[in-house]
């Protein structure tokens, strides 16, 4: 993915970075985090959202698609709770993943969009 990013010649940096441990980026540096795909069948937890919440600035915007089947057992919706002083009220929104797909067991598959903001201190 990111070969496929450099391409688009739109980035003024890349880096490959695991986000379960200490990214090489510096504190409150970065506006915004994007994420779909990365919360997705537990590999990637949600204690990972400290490390998000540390390199974005105050007022960072976060866009994060998480599988619905891991938001509860796999401890999103604690950490949510967890961390609601650093962050704005949380916009969730359910999607099917994969829209409508002509695979039914693909169209089971659904995501919550979570929209929201690093609050200022």
């Amino acid at each position: 993915m990111l070969e496929q990013a450099k391409l688009k010649r739109c980035y003024s940096s890349l880096i490959e970075a695991d986000v379960t441990k200490k990214v090489p980026i510096k504190n409150n540096s970065i506006g915004a985090v994007v994420s779909a795909g990365t919360f997705t069948h537990g590999h990637i937890g949600p204690n990972a959202f400290d490390e998000l919440l540390r390199i974005t600035k105050p007022g960072g915007l976060f866009v994060l698609s998480i599988n619905s089947k891991v938001f509860t057992k796999g401890g999103f919706q604690e950490k949510f709770f967890r961390i609601k002083n650093n962050i704005s009220a949380p916009v969730f929104n359910e999607f099917n993943a994969h829209g409508e797909h002509k695979d039914k067991k693909f169209n089971e598959i659904k995501i919550f969009a979570s929209i929201f903001r690093k609050k200022f201190f």
